[in-house]
């Protein structure tokens, strides 16, 4: 019988996060603006960190000929936005501002909550 308790434990261990916004595919952002990103708030008290994150839409491919699977350079930058976002709260506002002066067609955006062992994202996105 205490085996059928197990599930419910670990089901409260790693929740995901809620994200409200309806990013639609390929969505285009514009540089200068705000972008709130949303979700629903929960009654914890502990937090995650936030971070933006671009990189190629098509990446580059940097071995083709060694090994059995190709390696692709995605040219990744992360940036963190908040070291501590609480998860009770509802909202976190970006100023949209390029990193790295990446815009338009070539480069996703794409924000990430981490906490403990754990990440989640929204759909990603250009900015433009």
């Amino acid at each position: 019988m205490k085996f059928f308790a197990i599930p419910v434990l670990l089901a409260g261990v790693a929740q995901a996060i809620n994200f409200l916004n309806d990013i639609p595919v390929d969505g285009y952002y514009k540089a200068g603006t705000d972008f709130v990103l949303e979700w629903t708030p929960e009654a914890r008290t502990d937090t995650f960190q936030l971070i933006i994150s671009t990189f190629l839409k098509d990446p580059i491919l940097t071995n083709p000929n060694q090994g059995q699977f190709p390696i692709y350079d995605f040219k990744t930058i992360n940036v963190v936005l908040d070291q501590a976002v609480p998860f009770s709260d509802s909202s976190f506002t970006w100023h949209i501002t390029p990193v790295d002066g990446r815009t338009g067609e070539d480069y996703y955006y794409s924000f990430e909550a981490l906490w403990e062992n754990t990440s989640e994202s929204p759909r990603a996105f250009h900015v433009q």
